[in-house]
């Protein structure tokens, strides 16, 4: 059951005389499949309260390659914001407990997040998993800011409706990361400027896959050139997928995509290889792994057709800062989803900074303000400068390090687009040309963009 409002604000007190569950888990804790989260103690600050963010990952599962570097990119932010003084001089730590990539454990995450953990806050959370569940998060009634949930589904929900005051229309998710139409139109007029007409696409059945190949196809509707030729959703987990590619290019394809997690990857693009196809593929943009291209390297060596991605473009104001601090934090790879979030937290620890509290509640009603950019507003681009300005009586807009970071009333935002040339030799994702807002703002406003999604 959804925690009360009555039960919040006793919660709420309780935290803020110093007590807090035994079983929290910080910053850095290790978390078990089972949904469980282990942990080492952190110090707490006697000056403020601890404000606690559950954070649902996917550490194990067939997307578990990504927290490897979500994991030390958000240890990293909770110790930034607390060494810049903490939100309203407290201490922010971290309950960090694993979803699988499964709804029923997600669910059951969230529940431990609320009614064991008494988190101020969701972090984390992908398509697979929101879109099922998201009727259930309403109830909740807890403010979620997701780093990875790119599906169009979230591009009509979510966020306050533009009336921080008023919390009877909320929707209570906040994307931090752009949706996946800004990858998607980037890779359509990609492949129109490549001179591609025909194309295929290969999707494993997981929700964000689905989504995100729906978001690819409906991308490539207002462009006359493209045509889909054909499409393939294949069962994950398979020990060979020879069969679904010898269909997939059955006729003549300029270019064919994959959407699929990283191992079963690795298994149809070394078999793609090995069929001498001779036909470039697009990687979705969760594949943007280095890990990946190393294992391909080592199977296949240099493949005998071209890679490439699109992807959304990380471009505000903080990015060059938040790589290199990374860079010196971790040897892990720096991914677009890091930037999100580390918008994400400051965004949440910002609203807490102008609310005064630590409540969900007000939590969810100041994300809006202190990231919507006014007449009056002052720019920041840290925690530790947003607090000067709120403690002077001023107005903020967060500036971020994925854009400039200005939420929507529906809780999302825009970047421009970028291709990158995929090396197998190299093991590397070279960023090349950059795809302007405004062309890609053409795509997923076209009749022909929502008319697909809508049917499909």
């Amino acid at each position: 059951m959804p925690m009360s409002r009555m039960d919040r604000q006793r919660r709420n007190f309780v935290k803020g005389i110093g007590a807090i569950a035994a079983t929290v888990g910080v910053a850095g804790c290790s978390s078990q499949s089972d949904g469980s989260s282990s942990s080492e103690s952190s110090d707490s600050s006697d000056s403020g309260p601890n404000v606690l963010m559950g954070y649902g990952g996917s550490l194990t599962g067939k997307w578990d390659f990504n927290e490897d570097s979500m994991g030390p990119l958000l240890d990293m932010t909770i110790e930034t914001i607390n060494e810049q003084g903490g939100p309203l001089g407290g201490t922010l730590e971290m309950s960090r407990r694993d979803t699988a990539v499964q709804v029923d454990q997600a669910r059951q995450v969230m529940q431990q997040h609320i009614n064991q953990d008494n988190a101020d806050f969701l972090m984390g959370y992908n398509s697979s998993t929101l879109v099922p569940l998201w009727e259930f998060i309403q109830r909740q009634e807890m403010p979620l800011i997701t780093p990875w949930m790119g599906s169009t589904f979230k591009d009509t929900r979510g966020g306050d409706n533009g009336t921080p005051d008023d919390m009877g229309d909320d929707e209570w998710v906040w994307r931090s990361v752009p949706g996946d139409g800004v990858s998607t139109a980037a890779a359509a007029i990609g492949m129109r400027d490549r001179g591609v007409e025909n194309f295929g696409v290969l999707n494993g059945t997981s929700a964000g896959e689905r989504a995100w190949s729906n978001a690819l196809i409906a991308s490539t509707k207002p462009v006359d050139q493209l045509n889909m030729q054909r499409r393939i959703e294949v069962e994950e987990g398979k020990s060979s997928y020879q069969s679904e590619l010898s269909r997939l290019f059955q006729g003549d394809l300029d270019l064919w995509v994959i959407a699929i997690g990283i191992q079963d990857a690795q298994v149809v693009l070394r078999e793609w290889d090995q069929g001498g196809y001779g036909v470039p593929v697009m990687l979705e943009n969760i594949l943007q792994q280095e890990k990946l291209l190393e294992n391909l390297r080592s199977s296949i060596g240099t493949p005998d057709a071209e890679m490439l991605m699109y992807s959304q473009l990380p471009s505000g104001p903080q990015k060059e800062k938040v790589r290199e601090m990374y860079e010196s934090y971790t040897d892990q790879d720096m991914i677009p989803w890091n930037y999100a979030a580390w918008d994400g937290i400051h965004a949440a620890m910002l609203a807490i900074e102008r609310a005064g509290s630590a409540s969900p509640e007000a939590i969810q009603q100041n994300i809006g303000p202190v990231t919507r950019p006014t007449e009056d507003s002052v720019e920041v681009t840290s925690f530790e400068q947003g607090k000067e300005e709120l403690e002077a009586g001023n107005e903020i807009n967060y500036q971020g390090a994925t854009s400039s970071f200005n939420f929507t009333d529906k809780g999302n935002i825009a970047t421009p687009g970028t291709t990158f040339d995929v090396s197998v030799e190299d093991a590397t994702f070279t960023q090349d040309e950059r795809i302007s807002e405004e062309d890609i703002a053409e795509i997923i406003t076209d009749p022909a963009f929502a008319e697909y999604l809508a049917n499909n």
